[in-house]
C-alpha cells in the first residue's frame, strides 16, 4: 500500500509538471509589466522583502550559535551578509578559472579559503645533480646510501635521454625540499598519535555520512590540531609548481626512438622512482612510489598512482604524457591522494578511465591530493572521498576538455568535509555526475541512498565546522544526479557551491538539494546559460532549514523547477531560502501550493523567509491555481514567504525553448 501511494505522489507530481510545460495557455500572453520592469536584482530584492515588512538587514544571521577552530571566514561572512551570496561565489569561480591549472595558485586559493596561513619556500639554491638528490632523500629518512647502490642509480639515470633528465633533476631537487616540510609537518606527533589518524580518520569520514558524528571525532580533532597545517601546504604549493613545470618542460621535448626504450627505476626509503617509455605499460601493484614517469603509450596502473599516506609516503607524483590509459587501484588512497602528505596525479592526454575505491581522485584528507587530466573524455569510478574531496586539507581535481563521466558513492565530487575544501573543475564537454545508490539513508527512506556530494560542505556536528565544497562546469550541456543531499549542499556550518556556467543542464535528486542550507551552513546553486531542467521531491531549490541558507540564481534560459513541497525559495525552521530567476520564459511546478514558491514557516517563536524573484519572461506557477504565482505580481504566504514577477518582456535567451 504505501509503495503504491509513493507512486500515485510521484505519477500526481509528474503529470503536474507535464501539464505546465505542455498544456495548452501554459505561457500566458504578455501583460502589461509591472511596476518593477528594469529593476536590478539588489532593487527587486529590496521590494519583495518591504512586502513582508523587512529590510535586508533582516537577513542576516547576527548568532552563529556555536563556533570552532575550523570555522571558514567565507561562511561567517554570508550568513552576516547573504545578500552578498552570488558576487562571494562568482569570485570564488573566477579565480578558479584563471588559475586552472596552475596547481600552486590553486592551493593556495584552497589555503586562503580554509583561513590557514602559507608561505612558498624558497627554491634549492644551485643545481644539484641526480646523486646529490637521493642521498638528500635517504638522509630525510634517517639513511644512508651505500656507494654501489649509489653508483648503479647514477648509471641508470644517465641512460635517459639528456632533456629529460633535466626535466626530471629539476623536479625531483623541489620533491626533496617539500618531502622534508611535509615530514615536518607531522614531527609534534607521538607515533600513537600518528599510527591512529592514519587508521581512524578514514573511518571517521566514511562511516555512511552523517552518522559520523561520534564522541571518537572529537578526539581525533584535537590530534589533528597538532599537525602544522600551514607547512604542509607551503611543500604542496612548491611541489605544486615544479610538477607543473616538469609537465610543460616533458611534453614540449621533440620526442625519439631512444623515449621508447627507456625503463629506469631506483628505489628509495618512500619508494622507488621510476621512469617508463613511449610504450603501452604495465604497471605492477605498489604499495608507494615517490616518482613515476610515463612518456607516453596506452598504460596500466594497478598501483596507488600518485599517493601519500603517512609516514612511509608522505609524497608521491605520478605523471603520465599521452595515451588511453587505465587506472585501476588496488585499495583506499589512490589516482592522487594524500593523508599526512602530498600525492599529485597529472595526466596530459588521452581518453582515460579510472576505477577507484575511497579516498581516491583527488583526495586530501589532512593532507593535499590532487587528479589533474588535461585533455579527453574520460570515466571516473569511485566509492567515498573521491573527486575532488578534502577533510582537513584539500582535495583537487581538474579535468579539461572532453565528454567525461563522473561516478560515485559518497561525499565525492567537490566534498569540503570538515576544515577541508574539495574543488572539482571541469572546464568543457557534455559530462554525466552521478552520486548516491550506495548507502542507504534508513533515518528518512527505505530506498534511498545519501549522497553528500556534487558541491557540498560538511562538519562533524558539533565538533568541526564544514569546510567549502566547489563543482564549477564552466561549459557543456551536463546531467547531474544525486540522491538526498548535493548539489550545493551546506550542512552545519560547510560552504557548498555548485556552478555551471553554460549549456542546457538537468539536475535530478531526491532531497535536501539543489541551493539547500542545513544547521548553520551555506549552499548555493548558480547556473549561468542554458534552458536548464531542476526536479526533486523537496528541501530542494533554494531552502535553508534551521538558521541556515540556501540559494539558486539562474541567471539565462527558459527553465523548468519541479518539485513536491518546501522548494523553490523556501525558509524552514528559522533558515532563509532564495530562488532567483534572472531571465527566460519559465515554469514553477510543485504538488504543494502552500509550502513552496516563495514559504516561510514560524519555529522557536520567530520566522523564517522564503523568497521566490522571478526578473523576466512570460512564466507559469502550479501556484496560480490557489491565487498564487501570476506574472507582473507580488504574492505573500505566511508571514514571511513572498513571490515576485516582476517584468514580461520578451527574452533572447539562443537555443530552442523548453516550454
Amino acid at each position: 500500500m504505501k509503495q503504491f501511494a509513493r507512486f500515485l505522489s510521484l505519477a500526481v507530481l509528474a503529470l503536474s509538471c507535464l501539464a505546465l510545460l505542455f498544456g495548452p495557455g501554459v505561457c500566458q500572453e504578455p501583460q502589461p509589466a509591472g511596476p518593477y520592469e528594469g529593476k536590478s536584482f539588489d532593487e527587486c530584492l529590496d521590494e519583495a522583502l518591504k512586502a513582508i515588512k523587512l529590510t535586508r538587514a533582516d537577513l542576516e544571521f547576527e548568532k552563529q550559535y556555536s563556533d570552532d577552530p575550523f570555522r571558514v571566514h567565507a561562511v561567517r561572512e554570508l550568513l552576516q551578509r547573504p545578500a552578498g551570496a552570488r558576487d562571494r561565489a562568482e569570485s570564488l569561480c573566477a579565480a578558479v578559472e584563471r588559475f586552472h591549472p596552475d596547481t600552486s595558485r590553486l592551493i593556495g586559493l584552497g589555503v586562503n579559503e580554509t583561513d590557514v596561513a602559507t608561505a612558498i619556500g624558497e627554491e634549492p639554491k644551485g643545481a644539484p645533480t641526480f646523486p646529490e638528490i637521493l642521498k638528500s632523500v635517504y638522509a630525510k629518512a634517517g639513511e644512508s646510501l651505500d656507494a654501489k647502490r649509489l653508483k648503479k642509480a647514477e648509471d641508470g639515470f644517465k641512460s635517459i635521454p639528456a632533456p629529460v633528465q633535466n626535466a626530471l633533476t629539476d623536479l625531483l631537487s623541489l620533491m626533496s625540499a617539500s618531502l622534508g616540510e611535509t615530514i615536518e609537518s607531522s614531527a609534534p606527533l607521538s607515533a600513537e598519535e600518528h599510527d591512529r589518524l592514519v587508521k581512524e580518520l578514514p573511518l571517521v569520514l566514511e562511516m555512511g555520512g552523517l552518522s559520523y558524528e561520534t564522541a571518537a571525532a572529537d578526539s581525533l580533532v584535537k590530534i589533528i590540531a597538532k599537525v602544522s597545517r600551514s607547512r604542509l601546504y607551503m611543500a604542496a604549493t612548491a611541489l605544486g609548481s615544479a610538477v607543473d613545470a616538469a609537465c610543460r618542460t616533458l611534453k614540449t621535448l621533440p620526442q625519439d626512438k631512444a623515449w621508447g626504450a627507456i625503463a629506469f627505476q631506483c628505489d628509495t626509503p618512500y619508494g622507488p622512482i621510476i621512469v617508463r617509455g613511449t610504450g603501452d605499460d604495465v604497471h605492477p601493484p605498489m604499495e608507494r612510489t615517490l616518482l613515476l614517469v610515463d612518456l607516453g603509450g596506452n598504460d596500466t596502473y594497478n598501483c596507488q598512482a600518485g599517493a601519500a599516506r603517512g609516514k612511509k609516503s608522505p609524497l608521491s607524483v605520478l605523471i603520465d604524457l599521452g595515451g588511453d590509459d587505465l587506472y585501476r587501484a588496488s585499495g583506499p588512497f589512490a589516482q592522487g591522494a594524500g593523508l599526512l602528505g602530498i600525492g599529485f596525479l597529472v595526466d596530459a592526454a588521452g581518453n582515460d578511465t579510472y576505477l577507484g575505491g575511497s579516498f581516491c581522485q583527488g583526495c586530501g584528507i589532512l593532507g593535499v591530493g590532487m587528479l589533474r587530466d588535461t585533455a579527453g573524455s574520460d570515466r571516473y569510478f569511485g566509492d567515498t572521498c573521491v573527486q575532488g574531496a578534502g577533510a582537513f586539507g584539500l582535495g583537487l581535481m581538474l579535468d579539461g576538455a572532453g565528454n567525461d563521466v563522473y561516478n560515485a558513492a559518497l561525499h565525492s565530487q567537490a566534498f569540503g568535509g570538515p576544515g577541508g575544501f574539495g574543488l572539482l573543475h571541469d572546464l568543457a564537454g557534455n559530462d554525466l555526475y552521478s552520486a548516491g545508490g550506495k548507502y542507504l539513508d534508513g533515518v528518512r527512506f527505505q530506498d534511498r541512498f545519501l549522497a553528500l556530494s556534487q558541491g557540498c560542505g560538511l562538519g562533524i556536528k558539533p565538533v568541526a565546522s564544514g569546510g567549502i565544497g566547489l563543482l564549477l562546469d564552466s561549459d557543456g550541456n551536463d546531467v547531474y544526479s544525486a540522491d538526498v543531499f548535493g548539489q550545493g549542499l551546506g550542512y552545519w556550518f560547510g560552504l557548498g557551491l555548485l556552478v555551471d556556467s553554460r549549456g542546457q543542464d538537468t539536475y535530478s535528486a531526491c532531497q535536501y538539494a539543489q541551493g539547500m542550507g542545513i544547521h548553520g551552513g551555506v549552499g548555493l546553486l548558480i547556473e549561468g546559460d542554458g534552458n536548464d531542467k531542476y526536479n526533486s521531491k523537496g528541501f530542494a531549490q533554494g531552502c535553508g532549514h534551521d538558521l541556515a541558507i540556501g540559494m539558486v540564481f539562474d541567471l539565462k534560459g527558459n527553465d523548468a523547477y519541479c518539485s513536491s513541497e518546501m522548494s523553490q525559495g523556501v525558509g524552514s525552521s528559522n533558515g532563509i531560502g532564495l530562488l532567483a530567476d534572472h531571465e527566460g520564459h519559465d515554469c514553477y511546478a510543485s504538488s504543494d501550493d502552500r509550502s513552496a514558491q516563495g514559504y516561510g514557516n514560524a519555529r522557536r517563536d520567530f520566522g523564517s523567509i522564503g523568497i521566490l524573484l522571478d526578473m523576466s519572461g512570460s512564466d507559469s506557477y502550479s501556484s496560480a491555481r490557489a491565487g498564487y504565482g501570476r506574472n507582473d505580481s507580488l504574492w505573500t504566504k505566511a508571514m514571511w514567504g513572498v513571490g515576485m514577477d516582476v517584468e514580461t518582456k520578451k527574452v533572447e535567451t539562443g537555443g530552442a525553448e523548453n516550454k
